[in-house]
């Protein structure tokens, strides 16, 4: 997992949900760390894979610095001026899809991230549903992986017809 330092200001606007994308400058130090994850050509069409990946982004340099980490994907373009981009220049450009965790960040607004966080996960969370069809649902993949039926062979009956039998095993 990449660890990127990051100004304060850009911090907080991707921690509020505000700024969706952070830059880097294409040099060779970049290079080595982003080329691994790069959008790739499939095999049949010329329609590209990007790889996603975890960046924890650290506001300062020491371990007890807030951070935060994200699921991102990376693409190289221009970015927005708004965010830090210098106009037609172009960048690496690490799409944030998700925020995983924030760390040792005193938050004056902690609706406003929960919101953020909230918001940036709706892609990769399922539809809320009531407890009750979630416990059923549970209940029923349990029992569903522990339930395994096994043929233990065919018994003649008296009357001469041919059964077969089958027991289960419940955990």
């Amino acid at each position: 997992m990449l660890v990127l330092p990051i100004k304060k200001r850009w911090f907080e606007m991707i921690v509020n949900g505000e700024k969706k994308e952070e830059y880097r400058e294409l040099k060779p130090y970049y290079d080595s760390r982003f080329k691994r994850y790069m959008p790739r050509p499939t095999n049949f069409r010329n329609e590209y894979i990007a790889a996603e990946f975890f960046i924890v982004f650290r506001n300062g340099y020491s371990y007890n610095s807030p951070s935060v980490k994200c699921r991102c994907i990376v693409d190289i373009g221009t970015g927005k001026k708004e965010w830090g981009a210098i106009p037609k220049k172009r960048y690496y450009i690490l799409k944030i899809l998700e925020i995983i965790e924030i760390k040792n960040w005193d938050n004056p607004n902690p609706s406003k991230v929960k919101e953020a966080m909230a918001v940036a996960a709706l892609p990769a969370i399922a539809p809320i549903t009531p407890i009750e069809d979630m416990q059923k649902e549970i209940t029923k993949a349990i029992n569903k992986q522990f339930a395994i039926g096994i043929d233990i062979g065919e018994e003649i009956s008296r009357s001469g017809q041919s059964r077969k039998n089958t027991m289960m095993f419940g955990g």
